[in-house]
């Protein structure tokens, strides 16, 4: 885009042109996509103004320019044209027709200008965030490489940084080590204080947040603000700063629900439910992370609560048994690194419908067994089965009455405060590919749960699950196995079967996957309407997500084997994958020679409803004869046939713990005489 014009100069004996309003706000247009065409430009965003200081003082003055001459354009056109219409309109006859006519034409036009005026706002407003987030990234930079003047750099930034969030901002400087100093910034909003210690040595680097409600300090939210800092991630913490405002601000909002305390009140039932989960497994934290609903890890990513509902078999078994002992007592720093990891991440949200809130009397929502409710604070205890703990019972607090009832029989009590248009939201983290069963369940799971809690006409409308790229249509949608590639190898989609080459100890091969079936979608969030929503949300995501490494595995190669010669060896089995979109869950291979078009070896291969774990069959235990395809006769198994009772428990136990058709087919190849 050209730079913007200045407005010609008046000279002597030549009238300055008349510029229109239409004129003004092309020159600020122009304004706002310089801004953008530079900062888009390769290596733009490399410094504290991406335009360079004399540019972008050029650029603002030019911008103030145009806004003063807007703002006087629109006032004369208002003092004198609009004012000069109402008197003809006063004054009736043919003359007040003309003027109407004229009067609404205008109006049009006005309208048009104010859309044209939105847009130009909201560039100007992707601009601002653009300059802030590259200011936020050189400051990064200065503080990684430590230069002179990185201490006074991040102050300004976190005083920025209030600004822009609506926090108060104090500074303080006392004597430090060595003779320096140390200046406490303080970034307070109505509830909350954060007080970040910076100083000339990194040790003297601190975060400090306080609270002014009667609450009891959790140091993780220091330690994880504080790691932000020591790793010079500034966006990051201002990440994390800004969910603190927010939460702060709705506080202030509602101080009968105290956002503030309800958040700590969810990552005290994560605990909690973690607590109920280990004592019911004998402490098996391994477990856990495969039946359980996650590993509680609060505070370890966000301002708030937070679980790790899934950990990646190759990752899972080699953690060594101190770290998971600092998984299981949250204090495993590296946590939110943990490759491939999947998170639930806990925050607010406005709902559509009414959630009750619970009162200041009780810390959290699942309560342990000797826990009675007091009728007289508004909860009562309900009773959950776990859906994947065997003759683990949960208890959750809930209303005593569903908002309705509330309104009828108790209109006048106080406790009405805690019933808001806000709901607990779980996100995550990534994005999770699943199929319209999983989609399915979970909106069943909450609706049931909102069914038991709300009245029925609130109830009626099931709550929407957060999905990315959601098609109007269902043959709009993308497939499973596509989403799942795009997510782990992304590469062009030729229409033609996936295939990759792999090799895992001696074998070299081949893995092919049939034409997708599956249709699916991305998940991004889980609207809960109670948090005993938790256990069975988390039963159905853990199970998509073992489905979906599964699938993934087809696709990464694990290996490289090498000849003698030093050359790639070639492929000497070929494996044939075929998914079901009648049985999402379900995986047929079978692994022959790759020269070999006679028969080859088939298993089938389910993950479970409840459990995280893996069944598998082979071809003869199902009565599948030796034909040449192989597939197409797995395919015609009944699925009364695929029990639990009825699975090959050493294949079984190999695809649980290996989560992964190219381990599973070295197993079959390595070791035939264990099947």
């Amino acid at each position: 885009m050209a730079e913007p014009q200045e407005p010609m100069p008046a000279t002597a004996g030549v009238p300055r042109p008349p510029r229109s309003v239409g004129d003004e706000i092309r020159e600020l247009q122009a304004i706002v996509g310089l801004f953008q065409d530079q900062l888009g430009a390769p290596g733009g965003v490399v410094n504290l103004h991406p335009l360079g200081a004399a540019n972008v003082e050029k650029a603002q003055v030019a911008f103030g320019q145009a806004c003063a001459r807007l703002r006087a354009g629109l006032a004369s056109y208002r003092d004198t044209t609009l004012a000069s219409w109402a008197g003809l309109m006063a004054a009736g006859g043919e003359p007040a027709a003309a003027a109407s006519y004229r009067a609404a034409t205008a109006m049009r036009e006005v309208s048009e200008m104010r859309r044209t005026t939105d847009v130009v706002h909201e560039d100007m407003a992707a601009c601002q965030a653009l300059l802030f987030d590259a200011a936020g990234d050189a400051v990064s930079r200065t503080l990684g490489d430590g230069r002179a003047g990185s201490a006074r750099l991040l102050i300004e930034r976190l005083a920025a940084s209030a600004k822009r969030l609506g926090l108060a901002h104090y500074t303080d400087v006392q004597p430090g080590r060595d003779g320096g100093e140390v200046t406490t910034v303080t970034l307070a909003g109505s509830v909350s204080v954060v007080d970040v210690d910076i100083g000339a040595n990194a040790d003297e680097l601190k975060v400090k947040v306080s609270y002014v409600l009667d609450m009891e300090h959790d140091s993780r939210i220091d330690a994880l603000m504080l790691r932000r800092l020591r790793a010079g991630d500034v966006r990051g913490f201002e990440r994390l700063l800004g969910e603190m405002a927010a939460l702060d601000k709705l506080t202030v909002a509602h101080p009968a629900a105290s956002f503030i305390r309800s958040t700590f009140a969810v990552a005290a039932t994560l605990a909690e439910i973690q607590r109920q989960e280990l004592a019911a497994l004998d402490g098996d934290l391994v477990e856990l992370a495969r039946s359980g609903s996650g590993i509680a890890l609060l505070f370890m990513r966000h301002a708030g609560p937070a679980t790790m509902y899934y950990l990646p078999a190759a990752v899972r078994y080699g953690l060594t048994a101190e770290q998971w002992g600092s998984l299981g007592s949250n204090t495993l720093e590296d946590a939110a690194e943990l490759p491939g990891a999947r998170w639930l991440s806990f925050a607010w949200e406005p709902s559509s419908t009414e959630h009750f809130f619970l009162p200041e009397t009780c810390p959290r929502h699942c309560v342990d067994a000797e826990y009675m409710a007091d009728a007289a604070s508004g909860v009562r205890v309900v009773a959950s089965p776990h859906p994947a703990i065997r003759g683990l019972e949960m208890r959750f607090l809930e209303p005593t009455h569903t908002r309705k009832q509330q309104q009828q029989e108790q209109p006048d009590d106080a406790s009405d405060q805690l019933w808001l248009r806000y709901a607990a939201v779980a996100r995550l983290e990534p994005e999770l590919p699943a199929c319209a069963m999983t989609v399915r369940g979970i909106v069943a799971v909450v609706s049931a749960s909102a069914a038991d809690g709300e009245a029925p006409d609130q109830a009626a409308e099931p709550p929407s699950v957060g999905r990315l790229d959601s098609p109007r249509l269902l043959d709009d949608a993308p497939t499973l196995e596509q989403l799942v590639r795009a997510s782990c190898a992304p590469a062009p989609d030729t229409g033609a079967p996936f295939k990759a080459t792999h090799s895992v100890g001696k074998h070299a091969f081949t893995v092919e996957l049939d034409s997708p079936q599956i249709r699916g979608w991305s998940i991004s969030r889980v609207p809960l309407a109670s948090m005993r929503n938790v256990p069975a949300v988390v039963s159905l995501l853990r199970r998509q997500a073992i489905f979906n490494e599964l699938v993934a595995s087809c696709f990464s190669a694990t290996g490289t084997s090498l000849s003698a010669s030093g050359a790639a060896a070639e492929p000497v089995l070929a494996v044939a994958v075929k998914t079901h979109a009648g049985d999402p869950f379900r995986i047929d291979l079978c692994v022959r020679g790759a020269a070999d078009d006679g028969a080859g070896q088939g298993v089938v291969l389910r993950v479970d409803e409840t459990r995280s774990g893996i069944s598998a069959w082979t071809h003869q235990a199902l009565g599948v004869g030796g034909g040449s395809d192989i597939l197409a006769a797995l395919a015609a198994v009944s699925p009364a046939a695929l029990t639990a009772d009825a699975a090959h428990p050493k294949l079984s136990r190999v695809a649980s713990i290996g989560v992964s058709i190219p381990t599973l087919v070295h197993w079959l190849t390595s070791y035939p005489d264990r099947l």
